[in-house]
This record gives C-alpha cells, structure tokens and sequence, in this order.
C-alpha cells in the first residue's frame, strides 16, 4: 500500500477501514521520523498531543471490525452491493459495523421495514457475513 495523502478532507466518506489503514501508515512514518525529528508547522507539545489522539483512535479502531477488514473485500462488497438500492451513506454502515442480526440492519437502514422486505434483509446479513466475518480477509 503506497503512501496516502488526504488531499480533499471534505471530499466524501470514509470507513473505518481507511482512517484505520491511513493511522496505522502515519504512525509508522513518525516512529521512522521521530529521531530526526522534522521541524513541524505546530508546536511540539501540539504535534504531541495530535500524535496522542491518533494513538487512542487506532487503539479504538483496533477492536472493530475495522481491525480485520481489507480493502479487497470492502471493493468486493460494494461490488455486489451496486444494485442494492442502498444509499452510499448505509452501505459504509454496514462496513463499519458489520451487522449480525436483522434489528442492527433496521437501525441501519433508512425506512427499512418499506424499502427492504424480511428476505431481502436476510440476505443482507449473510453479504455482510460473507465479506466481513472475522477471517473473511484471510
């Protein structure tokens, strides 16, 4: 995964996935910086701070389903998703939380009991679970 840089950060949405991909990178790239220590456009003690809230992020994302995902399977799922008639906004719902029962899905999903019929949100789930099982990424 080569280098990313944020270049439009009101540009669209992102998973949990992605922000957890992008802090892992950035991490990384101050731990191999942090004997140079490049001159920052902040402060010290604010780039301290700012590297403190992307350590508890990442440690937050580390125990979602963020943590197990891939990109492949995030491209796949949406793939299979095209046609679902589902905004673009729940389908990233569905990547970041990985339902598991119909109820998360009503939550999930707009006006769910009209748009969705009980088959249809069965099947839903077992996408979901396809793509997004702990192991799916394996």
């Amino acid at each position: 995964m080569g280098s990313r840089r944020v270049l439009d950060p009101c540009a669209g949405l992102l998973s949990n996935y992605e922000v957890f991909e992008f802090l892992k990178e950035k991490k990384a790239s101050r731990v191999e910086t942090k004997s140079a220590r490049a001159p920052s456009s902040v402060g010290p003690l604010a780039a301290d701070r700012v590297a403190n809230v992307e350590d508890q992020v990442l440690q937050y994302l580390s125990t979602t389903p963020a943590a197990s995902q891939s990109a492949e399977n995030i491209q796949e799922f949406l793939n299979v998703m095209l046609e679902s008639g589902l905004t673009k906004a729940e389908k990233l719902q569905l990547i970041n939380c990985r339902p598991k029962t119909m109820v998360e899905i009503y939550v999930i999903v707009e006006a769910c009991e009209e748009r969705l019929s009980e088959q249809h949100t069965e099947v839903l789930l077992s996408i979901v679970d396809r793509y997004f099982a702990p192991g799916a990424s394996e």
